[in-house]
């Protein structure tokens, strides 16, 4: 049933995830950090280490498809809509920006609270050409230690990039999520021009505009200052090191994923 799962998604997600891939994910290329170097530009962030995803969803006759593709944003601070226009969402997608689609903690743990059946991350590996790899819990419950490197592969990364996390902007379907009615007037009525005797109500007629313009407006984006944020480090490994560290990553996972990688 898995590598059904697996053929399915392949042949009906590939092409799709490929041209995410080829958009979205650049060629390996070492940024050559000194030991005291850091990226901080926000652009420059963005440019080398951004990644898109869309929720995979199942049409009324089980037909896989991507969802609205999400902006591009960095790392574990990425958000991917739970909305299928038609159909719902079974599982995730999205891109990483250095060689190797090994899931990461938060890649793992999101999957497992939005209860999908599978989900896929591409990149690049060898010679730079797309390629993807899904992974279907088995229903043991993942566990890794903590205060242990969660992968502990055989060869040194080509580079370690430090970098800045800002915190992600706020979207509309966030928004909704988090906030009651009353909330929304509280947050967002300044820019919205309703009518109503509490601000429940007036929340309520908020929530209906976002709900139908799947936006929030500009102005509320503008009041924030972008200071927040953490410093992280991410491994880079060269694309000649992407296939032999991808069936190590595999092995790790072996125990709780049924996993399969395929160049698109």
């Amino acid at each position: 049933m898995a590598n059904k799962l697996l053929d399915q998604a392949f042949k009906e997600l590939g092409p799709s995830f490929k041209e995410l891939i080829e958009k979205n994910v650049e060629p390996f290329e070492l940024i050559g950090q000194e030991d005291d170097g850091y990226l901080d530009d926000p652009d420059g962030v963005i440019e080398f280490l951004r990644e898109v995803g869309a929720p995979i969803c199942a049409d009324d006759n089980g037909r896989l498809y991507l969802g609205k593709v999400a902006e591009p944003c960095v790392g574990a601070g990425c958000r991917i809509s739970a909305k299928c226009p038609v159909g719902s969402k079974v599982g995730s997608f999205h891109t990483h920006p250095l060689v190797g689609v090994w899931p990461s903690y938060p890649d793992i743990m999101t999957s497992s609270q939005e209860h999908e059946r599978f989900f896929c991350i591409g990149g690049r590996l060898v010679d730079d050409k797309p390629y993807a790899a899904c992974y279907i819990p088995t229903g043991k419950t993942f566990y890794t230690d903590p205060f242990k490197p969660m992968y502990r592969f055989s060869e040194e990364p080509a580079e370690s990039i430090r970098f800045w996390r800002g915190e992600p902007e706020a979207d509309a379907e966030y928004l909704l999520e988090i906030f009651s009615d009353a909330d929304l007037d509280n947050e967002l009525g300044d820019y919205y021009e309703v009518e109503g005797d509490t601000p429940e109500e007036r929340g309520a007629k908020i929530r209906a505009i976002i709900e139908r313009d799947d936006e929030l407006p500009p102005e509320y984006f503008e009041m924030s200052d972008g200071s927040g944020g953490e410093w992280d480090e991410l491994d880079s490994y060269s694309p000649e090191q992407g296939e032999r560290l991808m069936e190590e990553a595999f092995k790790r996972l072996s125990m709780f994923f049924i996993a399969e990688g395929r160049y698109l």
